[in-house]
């Protein structure tokens, strides 16, 4: 996976590759999880978020600092 911005590179200077591994009839895969997050919002903005999830209809974006929040409080 190839990222053009990130918060260490905010001016599009370099790519970033991220290398994910394929796992073949795994419910874990990421390249799956990937493609199924890719097709699952197909409406999102394109210059947007990486990650959203529909609330009610409306796309949110993922925040991981939320979820480990959650996680932590529960």
């Amino acid at each position: 996976m190839q990222f053009r911005w990130s918060k260490t590179i905010q001016f599009r200077s370099r790519p970033f590759d991220v290398p994910l591994p394929r796992m073949k009839d795994h419910n874990l895969c990421p390249v799956v999880a990937i493609f199924h997050a890719a097709q699952s919002t197909r409406q999102a903005d394109a210059n947007g978020p990486a990650f959203v999830f529909s609330v009610n209809g409306l796309l949110k974006p993922l925040r991981v600092i939320n979820l480990w929040l959650e996680y932590v409080s529960a």
